[in-house]
């Protein structure tokens, strides 16, 4: 579900920065409606993600830096000061998740026979 909103938030950002669809929905409109569904998202994901699959310090990275580029595109949306710093600041976050070591990103071996031996 969480990603059906995410994929509805990117649809508006169509309207939002490339002016498509304006005679269906207004900008203003566009933007409220991209926080709902965007947040909305982003808390869907949070709540169901599989909290053993990966190691705590890649999700701590990815999800982290996903709420400050959240926050940064609420701030910017608003025009609020320093926007700019924070979006950029979440999206270096999310991209040093992609970075770690592998055995921070891999997911871990789940063969609950290994302590059968």
């Amino acid at each position: 579900m969480g990603g059906v909103c995410f994929a509805i938030a990117f649809v508006l950002v169509l309207n939002i920065y490339g002016g498509i669809g304006r005679g269906y929905i207004s900008s203003i409109t566009a933007k409220y409606l991209f926080l709902g569904f965007g947040g909305l998202g982003l808390i869907l994901n949070l709540v169901t993600f599989q909290t053993g699959k990966y190691h705590p310090i890649y999700n701590l990275t990815y999800w982290g830096g996903s709420l400050v580029t959240f926050l940064g595109l609420i701030m910017n949306f608003f025009q609020i000061q320093y926007s700019d710093y924070v979006l950029i600041g979440g999206l270096i976050i999310v991209g040093v998740s992609f970075f770690l070591p592998k055995k921070y990103v891999e997911p871990k071996d789940g063969n609950p026979d290994l302590l059968d031996d």
